[in-house]
């Protein structure tokens, strides 16, 4: 509410709520639904010369809000948000949707999840639960569902028809999450998403397609102005209120309670924010699900061992000489994802640098291989060609 007191627009129930372009959507059984379409895109201009001013709540219909007066810039500055669009949003409405109107196994399912609990490499801060307390899962549950074990779990659980819809959302926004993909694969991305919302529809109902249906559309345009998917989530806000909370001792005078916490802190020069580890990873061979990496010079490997200081470290591994992709469409995964169904470690021993290992694996067993997913949510490492 606080959010669209400050912009002045219509919240996402609303018809004219879509903050990029002017569709108008519909009233059907007892929801506001959006076409599968693009329409007139908005502008800044436009937005400040309400040429839609169904879009404006109506203090704002003819009057600037305090952030307008503040001149930002109303459309090309306020990005949509992937944590609550696509996380809290598409993911959770679309596993809700699976467990409703599909005959989906979902015992298999839980039996899959509880698996892969002891695969969850390091970087991964919380480990999924079961579908059965899908509606207290946390936005990264969602995440990590959707970029990671959602291709694995889904699997022979569904219909052809079903998992085929997932992967679309799966690839078009591990496409946008990638750095080195986003840009030079925007188009691709976009036309996955684009697939992605009309079958939506022809699956689950058009009466379905809501906001952050629609709002798929718009993310390929963000990502063009702000970067991957990250760079612009609620996620590292999100992150920070907790640091925020610590500060605050009781319930009467919050803001100033933070100003004189961090003024202090200032004065002391100690440093507001912890060390980040979002552009690190950490390797240790000693555990299973902290040991796949992909090198340079290897290609995907598996660490047995590691002597040296961390800085020039010599790294032992066995590389994979067999490998093949996970999946064919909507896009090849191994050149496309990066995403690898790998076997046939090479017995013989390699050492490299550390320096030469450019990202880590989620490596879950799968039939005798190893499915090798890329971790990009924390780091934005390029595949090498």
């Amino acid at each position: 509410m606080l959010l669209i007191e400050l912009t002045g627009v219509q919240s996402h129930t609303g018809k004219s709520s879509c903050s990029k372009c002017d569709q108008i959507g519909d009233y059907k059984e007892r929801r506001v639904c959006f076409s599968k379409q693009i329409k007139n895109l908005r502008t800044d201009l436009s937005f400040k010369n309400r040429n839609d001013r169904s879009h404006h709540i109506t203090p704002f219909k003819f009057r600037e809000s305090i952030l307008e007066s503040g001149n930002f810039k109303m459309v090309s500055q306020f990005p949509l948000d992937p944590m609550h669009l696509v996380d809290l949003g598409v993911c959770k409405m679309l596993l809700q949707l699976l467990i409703k109107k599909s005959n989906i196994n979902v015992s298999k399912i839980n039996e899959k999840i509880t698996f892969l609990s002891n695969l969850v490499p390091s970087e991964f801060g919380r480990i999924c639960r079961s579908l059965d307390d899908i509606n207290i899962w946390k936005a990264t549950e969602f995440r990590q569902f959707l970029l990671y074990i959602g291709i694995f779990v889904l699997k022979d659980c569904v219909s052809g028809d079903h998992y085929y819809h997932f992967l679309l959302l799966h690839a078009g926004i591990r496409l946008l999450s990638c750095k080195k993909s986003y840009s030079s694969e925007a188009n691709v991305a976009q036309q996955i998403l684009e697939e992605f919302v009309d079958l939506f529809g022809n699956i689950y109902g058009d009466h379905l397609v809501n906001y952050n249906i629609h709002g798929l559309l718009h993310l390929t345009e963000c990502t063009k102005l702000y970067g991957p998917l990250d760079n612009f989530s609620a996620y590292k806000f999100e992150n920070h209120m907790q640091f925020l909370k610590k500060l605050i001792n009781k319930l009467n005078k919050i803001l100033q309670q933070l100003h004189l916490r961090l003024e202090e802190r200032n004065s002391a020069d100690f440093s507001c924010n912890k060390i980040s580890k979002i552009n690190s990873f950490n390797i240790d061979y000693k555990k299973e699900k902290d040991s796949y990496c992909f090198s340079k010079k290897l290609g995907p490997i598996k660490v047995i061992g590691m002597a040296g200081e961390s800085g020039s470290a010599i790294v032992s591994a066995h590389c994979f000489f067999c490998v093949e992709s996970y999946f064919q469409e909507p896009l090849e995964s191994s050149t496309g994802l990066g995403i690898l169904l790998a076997n046939k470690l090479d017995p013989q021993l390699f050492k490299i640098e550390k320096d030469y290992i450019v990202y880590k694996y989620f490596s879950i067993p799968h039939e005798g291989k190893f499915l090798l997913i890329p971790i990009l949510h924390h780091l934005f490492h390029e595949f090498s060609n």
